[in-house]
């Protein structure tokens, strides 16, 4: 069971709590896969998975990753249907993440992507050249086509809402459909022959959601998606609980790892009925204000024959436990000898978080046991996490097809034109709208996800605009269009731009307290830190977060945005004015955008590791994050420096950062690493601009 707590966690044990949850799944991830390895119970005659464990072609999302050459037929070729990467592409692309799709708004555009790729795959799959690979990238589309429209049709009664009884049967047809295309992809996998028989029950179902009532805001993507996690999983389960004979899967979460866990049972000559409650208590709260209770769910479970039974409960994460809790309260009521609970993922941040900051105390809640883990749910690592790099990864495919143009011609606007708007009543309202907007695709600022905060704009504020070019070439452009200003600020007055280039204040808002997008006394500290690092051969790193991948760090939506900052604030004039006076060298200067600054640090550890007298300097605006730096540094004997920007009138400042520089750190091989925003840069400076700059273009445009 999960390691019990009397009291709140502080930092410290917080920290320790996730990192032994961490190494936890990394070693039950390993045993699992040698497990699975040298099984020959659960392997086909054909090709599979195990022929390829050196290729590593499915990467951290799930996605296969494909050359030209593994394709025979003309499904990929189909550029909504990839993700290209240089010589290669990933399979997952637009269409796969059809939930996100911005220009593919409505329930029928949606089902029209669906129907064809299902038309497709249906002609192309039974070609007698296609390859294995391509064949089980075709089978993952299935898969989650067919999984999308279940979880679509079923989603209502996660809130308790009484469905028709024709509304009932299509979910008793789209959930054997979810079961047969999940059970053929792990099965292909896995070496065995499929049955692909239930594409023509898909097709069916496809033709007939829409009488339904489904809602666009019903299709969601699994935060859970990734072939490795549910196929450990779900073994796991078969060796852990091998008397299970009744599987209860949570969807959407649990759907999968519930039906490959059967999978594997079977093939080890075992037969355990599936059933599906689609329940989520914390979603239920989100849509009511109220959980569903323990009496409420014995409905749920009453149609289950459960006396005398071993019953297992597959879910994908879990960090109040509160679902997985109540429904084995619920489950308990029916006289089963057994009720064990399996998670695909552990979730110690979100678990750590909401303990320390009062949302949940871990000893109140009955968490599962975590034996059957093998993977962490990738979440950003902050204190109030609230984004899934899983999600941002599948935008990062559904914007492939839409680009920034960098190249875009700014327009001039005078700078009373510029306050005439910005104190406009129908300014204040577009600006609402945005706001609303911003809420709506879960976008703080609007950089992360601008094509989607673009196309929702402009449906916001004249629909009647986009459906002319719907579809066309020009709706891309359009939306580009909109989505360029919102990032690249190309309506700033020129007045303004030249002020703000020289880290003068704009005098039209109020960067904190009236002072420009550069932090008072940036350039007397850059002078320092460079001639520090002409002398002594140090490096200088401004880094700043830019999110990515789990695996690698290819950069995601909003990275291009952290570098236009770095210019637009004026900061990279500045740098390479300076770095220029003091010659510095290309390797000895980096700006990086990265989703942890822990990479950058080992790197730099690596570095330094050879020079006895080098130092590693580390400027950052909170104490967490120089603690983190500092166990990875002085964990290998290298020396260790920081700084702290805390503000304020007494706080301490770049002036006083300069001084430290001079003093402490004479003579002595630095490498410098600055955390750019908060820091270097005032944090809000985008956050009052991107309004103004959307309302211009959408305005240039004709759509306002």
């Amino acid at each position: 069971m999960i390691e019990k707590y009397t009291r709140k966690l502080n930092t410290g044990e917080g920290r320790d709590y996730v990192a032994n949850a961490k190494e936890r799944v990394k070693r039950q991830e390993a045993e699992t896969r040698e497990h699975i390895l040298q099984n020959p119970m659960i392997w086909g005659p054909g090709e599979s998975i195990r022929d390829y464990e050196k290729d590593c072609f499915l990467n951290s999302t799930g996605s296969v990753t494909l050359n030209e050459g593994d394709c025979k037929t003309d499904f990929f070729k189909n550029d909504s249907r990839r993700n290209n990467l240089g010589t290669q592409f990933g399979s997952r692309g637009a269409n796969y993440f059809i939930a996100l799709n911005p220009l593919r708004n409505t329930v029928a555009e949606k089902l029209d992507i669906l129907k064809g790729d299902i038309v497709d795959i249906k002609n192309e799959i039974i070609s007698v050249e296609i390859s294995w690979k391509e064949k089980l990238a075709m089978l993952d589309y299935a898969k989650q086509h067919a999984l999308t429209i279940y979880h679509a049709l079923q989603y209502p009664k996660r809130f308790g809402i009484s469905l028709s009884k024709r509304h009932d049967e299509a979910i008793m047809i789209a959930e054997k459909m979810a079961e047969d295309s999940t059970r053929a992809f792990y099965l292909h996998m896995l070496g065995h022959p499929v049955d692909i028989s239930y594409l023509d029950s898909l097709l069916v179902i496809l033709n007939s959601i829409a009488s339904f009532g489904v809602e666009t805001n019903h299709f969601k993507i699994l935060e859970l998606d990734n072939p490795l996690i549910i196929l450990g999983n779900a073994y796991a389960n078969s060796i852990h609980y091998p008397e299970t004979d009744t599987i209860i899967a949570l969807p959407s979460g649990g759907t999968q790892p519930g039906i490959v866990t059967k999978v594997f049972m079977e093939l080890i000559g075992k037969n355990p009925s599936l059933h599906f409650i689609p329940l989520s208590t914390h979603s239920t709260k989100k849509q009511s204000g109220e959980e569903l209770s323990v009496e409420q769910l014995i409905d749920l479970v009453s149609e289950i024959d459960i006396n005398g039974k071993k019953v297992l409960v597959t879910e994908d994460n879990s960090n109040t436990g509160k679902t997985l809790t109540k429904m084995s309260d619920a489950i308990k009521r029916f006289g089963p000898l057994s009720v064990n609970s399996s998670l695909a993922e552990l979730d110690p941040w979100r678990v750590f978080v909401k303990n320390k900051f009062g949302s949940i105390d871990v000893t109140d809640e009955e968490h599962p046991d975590f034996k059957t883990a093998v993977g962490i749910v990738p979440i950003t690592r902050k204190f109030l996490p609230d984004r899934q790099v899983r999600k941002i990864a599948a935008q990062k495919v559904v914007f492939s097809g839409l680009e920034v143009n960098e190249n875009q011609e700014e327009t001039t606007i005078s700078n009373e034109e510029y306050q005439k708007v910005i104190n406009s009543n129908e300014f204040n309202i577009f600006k609402s709208v945005y706001e609303n907007v911003l809420k709506k695709v879960g976008d703080k600022y609007g950089y992360r996800n601008p094509f989607m905060v673009a196309q929702e704009m402009i449906l916001a504020l004249n629909k009647s605009f986009y459906e002319k070019f719907k579809n066309t070439k020009e709706e891309r452009k359009i939306v580009s269009s909109v989505a360029t200003a919102l990032v690249k600020y190309p309506y700033l007055p020129r007045s303004i731009k030249d002020k703000l280039m020289s880290g003068q204040s704009t005098g039209v808002y109020e960067y904190g307290k009236d002072s420009p997008w550069l932090v008072e006394g940036v350039e007397s500290l850059l002078e320092d830190c460079f001639a520090s690092v002409a002398r002594n051969d140090g490096t200088f790193y401004i880094w700043t977060k830019g999110d990515s991948h789990r695996k690698g760090y290819e950069p995601l939506p909003g990275a291009h945005e952290q570098d236009f900052r770095y210019r637009i604030s004026g900061l990279s004039e500045l740098v390479e004015r300076i770095k220029a006076k003091h010659n510095i060298k290309t390797n000895q200067f980096k700006f990086l955008s990265l989703p942890k600054k822990t990479r950058l640090i080992k790197e730099l550890v690596n570095i330094n590791a050879k020079n006895a007298d080098s130092v590693v300097f580390v400027v950052e605006d909170t104490i967490e994050n120089i603690v983190d730096a500092k166990k990875i540094v002085t964990s290998d004997g290298i020396e260790f420096e920081s700084f702290l920007i805390d503000g304020g009138d007494k706080g301490n400042s770049l002036v006083d950062c300069s001084k430290k520089v001079r003093d402490d750190l004479s003579g002595r091989k630095v490498s410098f690493v600055f955390d750019m925003d908060d820091t270097l840069l005032h944090e809000d400076f985008r956050k009052e601009n991107q309004p103004i700059q959307i309302y211009f273009r959408m305005r240039e445009l004709g759509i306002i």
